[in-house]
């Protein structure tokens, strides 16, 4: 069995790249998208252990990208994260949705840490 995959969506490279690398040296496959369309299409041939996603992007948004992965793709699990300064109603809508945590930005590594080896097998 291989490692399992964690799938990256965020608009900004510079985070993909972090986390692609922090992903990596924690011993996981990384996979990254800039997008919710590039995302789902992904999804279409890669069964990751869990989708690490960003609220705020262009086109269709994380909470958006998260109901349509839960719908066609329940067992995956979603990681949703934001630098943006959200109420508890969002917080509450990612995770009515379907979402297994929220990590706020700029990202506490350990926790994200954390969230993952929770929902690892």
């Amino acid at each position: 069995m291989g490692r399992p995959i964690i799938l990256i969506v965020d608009d900004d490279e510079a985070i993909r790249v972090l986390l692609e690398g922090i992903f990596n040296q924690w011993g996981y496959r990384t996979i990254t998208a800039c997008g919710a369309r590039e995302t789902l299409e992904i999804l279409k041939k890669e069964t990751p252990l869990a989708v690490i996603s960003d609220i705020e992007m262009p086109e269709m948004n994380g909470l958006e990208l998260l109901n349509e992965i839960k719908k066609r793709y329940p067992a995956i699990k979603v990681v949703m994260m934001s630098g943006n300064l959200l109420t508890k109603d969002q917080i509450q809508r990612s995770l009515e949705l379907g979402a297994s945590a929220f990590v706020p930005k700029p990202l506490n590594l350990e926790k994200l840490r954390r969230i993952i080896l929770t929902i690892s097998p």
